[in-house]
């Protein structure tokens, strides 16, 4: 049930996300850290609205892949695992695939690296499209006296705050799980140098068996908590350039809301009647 809101909710925000941007010829300038090469290509065509809603979908098509590849070889390594609880050692036909298996932990690490880096550089995107705010103070939690604002007379300032909040602790998370993830490709590439060493005893099989599905348990869960932070991101930047637009749309309403001619009209010296 959860991947199924998963996967219908992305299409809803991209329309929301995007409906009222307008996007120069020039494509933003952004610097794409550990992205895919996919990505990086991508991101040149990125002119238009439909190209952004476009590159949302394959960033998250290619975690969703991703996710299901670890599964994979996951229940891979659970049955090696069981294998090991029958018998002494594994025999040399599957210590060959065990091997290959070794490298795919570290080429799935590698990938989910990949994911979070295309991941962010949409997010780049979305702030020169929507920078983010500066200067704005939360009020305090007492009710005491809080900082001053940058400027004191801006209407709903005190939502953008709240709002830019939640966006900085959303950035402060991806910051987060990029640590996590660049620490298990560190491992799984670790891993796979000492496999052939490891697969040399029984003992040494056991721990590479254990290890490895170690790895794949963490890769899975980052791999979950990355989507989720990119679907809860993509939601945020979705009201947030759902309150920009209110706002545009709210100054055009008061502009001509207060716009009139009777300021210039010459005043009337006709008596009224009955005078």
């Amino acid at each position: 049930m959860k991947k199924v809101m998963v996967r219908s909710f992305f299409p809803l925000v991209w329309l929301l996300l995007f409906s009222t941007c307008s996007f120069s010829q020039a494509s933003p300038v952004v610097f794409c850290t550990n992205c895919s090469d996919k990505f990086t290509q991508m991101i040149d065509r990125i002119t238009n609205v439909e190209k952004l809603q476009e590159a949302y979908k394959q960033v998250s098509e290619a975690m969703q892949q991703t996710q299901k590849q670890i599964q994979m070889v996951q229940t891979g390594f659970d049955q090696y695992q069981n294998m090991l609880k029958n018998t002494a050692s594994l025999p040399s036909s599957i210590l060959g695939q065990l091997q290959g298996q070794f490298s795919q932990v570290s080429q799935l690490s590698k990938q989910l690296k990949l994911n979070r880096g295309d991941a962010s550089a949409l997010s780049q995107i979305f702030n020169k499209i929507y920078p983010p705010k500066k200067g704005l103070t939360l009020p305090s939690a007492d009710g005491g006296s809080a900082k001053p604002w940058k400027n004191p007379n801006e209407v709903g300032e005190e939502k953008d705050a709240i709002d830019q909040a939640a966006m900085d602790a959303q950035q402060a998370a991806f910051e987060v799980s990029g640590q996590q993830i660049e620490d298990i490709e560190q491992n799984a590439d670790q891993l796979d140098t000492d496999v052939q060493q490891l697969m040399q005893t029984p003992d040494g099989q056991v721990k590479a068996v254990m290890a490895g599905n170690q790895l794949l348990g963490r890769l899975l869960q980052e791999s979950q908590k990355l989507r989720q932070l990119f679907a809860v991101s993509t939601q945020a930047q979705a009201q947030q350039a759902m309150n920009e637009r209110k706002k545009v749309l709210d100054q055009e309403a008061w502009g001509q809301a207060t716009k009139t001619d009777k300021l210039n009209a010459p005043t009337s010296t006709t008596p009224a009647a009955g005078f």
